[in-house]
């Protein structure tokens, strides 16, 4: 019997590049410059003197770069017999396996040839008006409960811990786990606080927010992250240096094809603002 079709095991993806800012590196040097402390103001009469006000400065943000790559083989007999297009088997499998490297690297990189992640600087209680962070470093509203209960009010909380300027075109990610529990809360009217998309292609809401699943995510547990609700686009940037390319090998390993597969690419914390986490613990 000839199958005309294969079965595969679906991996968790995350719609990592649909969020963030995605930039064309034009080489390594690739900069982005941020605004902070913004300009300031007074008032004065008609022949009042006018002082000097402050001046907004600027924060450069450098990405880390890497390159994501994959070096799958094939014998050249297989090629020559299987019934399928296996070079396009290996390359969507491929393709695959850097979105989930990719998602990955975007939550917890630690800047070692590979994008400098959300999470490589541990975010902090340290709020928007208290102060400036450390350009890495994102604020969390805690989430205390002895079984790492997500609670709604502290979800409630972390949308309006966000600027409203950066609520405008929010949204929320988590993993499916954390989805499944935030899919159960209700108000103290019996309303679910999640509610399903009723247009097919469109994004559940929850606290009137869509919502995204970025199977990268942590769990709740001690001490982790597992909600981020923000303007992704403003709050991280992915730089490509060099799009996906392939090179087809058949002379390193005689007998073989070998498929090349790589990525340049780096990521960095863009506005540490436009971001916040909500972080569980047990006290």
């Amino acid at each position: 019997m000839l199958f005309r079709s294969i079965e595969k095991m679906e991996r968790k993806l995350s719609p990592v590049r649909s969020l963030v800012k995605v930039g064309k590196a034009g080489s390594s040097d690739y900069k982005e410059l941020v605004s902070i402390n913004g300009a300031t103001s007074g008032w004065v009469g008609e022949s009042t003197n006018r002082p000097g006000t402050g001046t907004p400065t600027l924060r450069e943000i450098v990405p880390t770069f890497g390159e994501l790559y994959a070096y799958p083989q094939v014998s050249e007999w297989s090629l020559d017999d299987i019934f399928f297009d296996v070079e396009g088997w290996l390359t969507d499998s491929v393709s695959e396996e850097f979105a989930s490297a990719e998602g990955d690297a975007v939550i917890r990189g630690n800047a070692a040839n590979k994008p400098t992640g959300m999470l490589n600087s541990a975010p902090t209680a340290v709020t928007d008006e208290a102060g400036t962070r450390a350009a890495a470093v994102y604020e969390f509203v805690p989430n205390i409960d002895a079984n790492f209960k997500l609670l709604p009010d502290q979800i409630i909380s972390l949308q309006y811990n966000l600027n409203a300027k950066y609520r405008a075109e929010a949204a929320w990610v988590m993993n499916s786990n954390s989805a499944g529990e935030c899919r159960k809360m209700k108000d103290n009217n019996g309303q679910y606080l999640w509610q399903p998309s009723l247009i097919a292609g469109e994004p559940d809401m929850l606290l009137g927010k869509p919502t995204a699943i970025w199977e990268q995510m942590d769990n709740p547990g001690a001490n982790a992250y597992p909600i981020a609700f923000g303007n992704f686009r403003r709050g991280y940037v992915l730089a490509d240096r060099v799009g996906l390319r392939i090179t087809r090998d058949n002379v390193t390993n005689i007998g073989f094809v070998k498929f090349y597969v790589r990525r340049r690419e780096g990521g960095i914390v863009l506005n540490n603002n436009a971001i916040k986490f909500l972080k569980t613990t047990a006290t």
